[in-house]
Order: C-alpha cells, then structure tokens, then sequence
C-alpha cells in the first residue's frame, strides 16, 4: 500500500465516523503526530499484536 493510498483509506475511515467523533479522532491524531518520534525497539513477546484496520 503506497502512502497515497493509505492516506485516502484513513480518510475514508474518519468520513464514516459518526459526526460526534470526528473532533476527537482528529485531536487524537493531531497529538499522536505532536510526539518526538522514538527509536524503532525490538518487540516484547508478551505484548498482544496491535489490531490493523480491514482494508475493506
């Protein structure tokens, strides 16, 4: 998935949010951009796999 395409897939996914949570998610993703980016670490076996979006 190129970046283009995943930008127009999250944007599709905010659309479909209900008008209530547009707000939030979109603070959410303005803070979670706002955040110095960390080192890449090495995977904990004890941490459960973060859920993916369905592309469909």
């Amino acid at each position: 998935m190129t970046q283009i395409q995943l930008e127009q897939t999250l944007l599709q996914k905010f659309r479909q949010l209900p008008e209530p949570f547009q707000p939030i998610v979109l603070n959410l993703v303005d803070s979670l951009l706002a955040l110095p980016i960390q080192p890449h670490e090495t995977p904990d076996e004890t941490r459960p796999p973060v859920p993916r979006w369905n592309s469909a």
